[in-house]
């Protein structure tokens, strides 16, 4: 990434980016999400960080490209489930294999 990091006013640390996400993951998440990763059926999505020296930094459009890929992989894979039939229509299905098993003598 060519980027002059001297002109980046916006790089966040870890502990100031998770202070900003809803729901406030611990920075200890973030740090996860760029070791690890984050396992999705369309293969695995991790966080780019900056490291500069002893710091390690995070730009907030690369927050937003993790949520993208995430959101991506979770909408490419997402399988509605099938509709059950309402229950009044279900007792009616059992009604009738009951019937259907005294008809055969069971």
């Amino acid at each position: 990434m060519a980027t002059n990091l001297i002109d980046r006013t916006d790089l966040l640390s870890l502990s100031e980016a998770a202070r900003r996400l809803p729901g406030r993951p611990h920075r200890c998440t973030l740090w996860r999400w760029h070791r690890h990763g984050i396992e999705t059926p369309a293969g695995r999505v991790r966080l780019h960080i900056i490291r500069l020296g002893r710091k390690v930094l995070v730009a907030p459009e690369d927050i937003a490209t993790f949520s993208r890929s995430l959101t991506t992989a979770a909408a490419r894979t997402f399988e509605p489930r099938p509709m059950l039939p309402p229950v009044s229509r279900r007792m009616s299905r059992a009604e009738a294999a009951e019937l259907e098993a005294d008809a055969m003598g069971l």
